[in-house]
């Protein structure tokens, strides 16, 4: 991995009028393994695993096809799928190339994009319309508190937030992996927002939101 987080951290960033934008690290673990790798233990497994196959092969003809992966309990293996999804785009005959679709903790994207003044443009160069086809979210739900921010005021700005993310992947037709531990009916869209969530539901349709909490 050692050669991959090198090659990701000397990939050069546009300048964004004063914002500087770090490219987020190759994920750590678990070791690189493709989507046709992937052994489900039970039932919910396989479902779930069936339906990541099917999304990277809906992504050739719908770029903004996205997948959720949901569950109330962590260690059931959803940011392990997650991984293989992204893994998977870059396993070819000669081995692994060098993946540069953006991995991202939620957490993590959210404090980068919070008091941007030109968030649009910091979105444009860390998912980038025409160089991504999709970009990976893994924990969203669990989110650190924003800097500054009263706390009335907590949700309308992260909502804000994750309606830019979203639906500037529904515009720019980038693909979307999304692992969270909210339930996806209810709690879901109350963390990112109706206007958000009717984006996702679009993005990935009936049997692309997969609750794993029967794991």
């Amino acid at each position: 991995m050692q050669h991959i987080t090198e090659l990701t951290r000397t990939r050069p960033t546009p300048p964004l009028r004063g914002l500087t934008v770090e490219q987020p690290p190759a994920p750590k673990s678990p070791e690189r393994v493709t989507l046709a790798q992937l052994e489900p233990r039970n039932e919910t497994l396989t479902a779930a695993i069936d339906a990541a196959r099917a999304w990277s092969r809906r992504l050739t003809d719908h770029p903004e096809a996205s997948l959720i992966l949901s569950s109330q309990s962590k260690g059931v293996g959803k940011t392990h799928i997650a991984k293989s999804c992204w893994w998977s785009q870059y396993f070819t005959a000669k081995g692994y190339e060098c993946p540069s679709n953006p991995f991202f903790m939620a957490d993590q994207l959210s404090q980068m994009l919070h008091g941007a003044d030109v968030q649009r443009a910091a979105l444009r160069s860390m998912i980038a319309p025409g160089r991504h086809r999709f970009v990976v979210i893994d924990d969203l739900g669990i989110e650190q508190n924003l800097q500054y921010v009263s706390g009335e005021n907590q949700t309308r700005s992260r909502q804000s937030i994750w309606y830019n993310v979203i639906n500037h992947c529904y515009e720019s037709k980038i693909g979307l992996v999304i692992t969270t531990n909210l339930e996806i009916t209810k709690q879901l869209p109350a963390w990112v927002g109706d206007a958000a969530f009717d984006r996702l539901m679009e993005m990935a349709p009936a049997g692309f939101m997969i609750d794993l909490s029967s794991v």
